[in-house]
């Protein structure tokens, strides 16, 4: 089932580093996924999760808001 955060969440799925799939809504304000279990590499050069798949609900403190939210 899909899952939706709104781009206040600090997880996977709404952080910039993060390379799954996933969908911004039409006014920028929350990210869709096909699950909160979704996976995808973590980007972030010198990060602690480099490479590795993370769950869209995921969470580090090297977040940074995805590019395309608004």
């Amino acid at each position: 089932m899909a899952q939706t955060y709104p781009k206040s969440f600090k997880n996977c799925a709404v952080c910039n580093f993060w390379g799954g799939n996933r969908q911004v809504d039409t006014f920028g304000q929350r990210v869709t996924v096909d699950s909160s279990s979704s996976k995808g590499k973590c980007l972030l050069q010198g990060g602690p999760w480099k490479g590795q798949d993370k769950q869209a609900s995921s969470q580090c403190n090297k977040w940074q808001a995805w590019g395309a939210l608004k």
